[in-house]
């Protein structure tokens, strides 16, 4: 099933980094409070530009009783770009599709009205210090779809650098084959 909620509040400053923080934080707080009202095991948000793998959905539904989990690995894409690039240990730090949670181990955000926004990077450490920890995604679970102009850092310039040395020694360590079975995983069409 798929929802459009619409909002009534003013959109956002394109350059106005913490207006966008400020306006996704009530976003997510009002889909949250939706999504309870049809009592999920779990919720992930999910940004619109990013793709997640196919067995995420089953292998969630095989666990409702955990915690939940936080994507360690995944994808950066660019379509300028013909490799994927491979985030082995901190993928949870860079994409805000990241997390499946319990919904009802997600109450802080509900009380978090003083602080203008609230970021992504912090959700893992924050439901440990709660005594509810989640535990990596056994697989990569998501594609972070990048430079396509509404990311807030360069990831292009970062992850693809044109340098004569860091260029090549990333595309050995970190880049990836976009494979055809890779594309089935996620969805991901060629561009076109």
């Amino acid at each position: 099933m798929l929802e459009f909620i619409e909002v009534d509040h003013p959109p956002p400053s394109p350059s106005d980094p913490d207006e966008l923080r400020m306006d996704k934080k009530r976003k997510l707080g009002i889909a949250l409070r939706r999504a309870r009202e049809y009592s999920p095991s779990h919720v992930m948000f999910l940004d619109a530009d990013d793709l997640v793998s196919r067995r995420l959905a089953a292998f969630v539904a095989a666990h409702p009783a955990a915690n939940g989990w936080y994507l360690r690995s995944g994808y950066f894409h660019c379509e300028r770009q013909p490799r994927l690039h491979l985030e082995r240990r901190r993928f949870d730090q860079w994409c805000g599709s990241s997390h499946i949670v319990r919904p009802e181990l997600l109450g802080f955000l509900d009380r978090m009205d003083d602080r203008p926004f609230y970021f992504h990077t912090r959700l893992t450490r924050d439901l440990r210090r709660q005594g509810t920890p989640i535990r990596p995604l056994p697989f990569r679970g998501a594609i972070y779809s990048v430079a396509h102009g509404e990311n807030f850092r360069d990831y292009e310039r970062i992850l693809w650098p044109d340098h004569p040395l860091l260029g090549p020694l990333r595309r050995i360590v970190f880049h990836r084959a976009l494979t055809p079975d890779i594309r089935t995983e996620f969805g991901l069409q060629p561009a076109g």
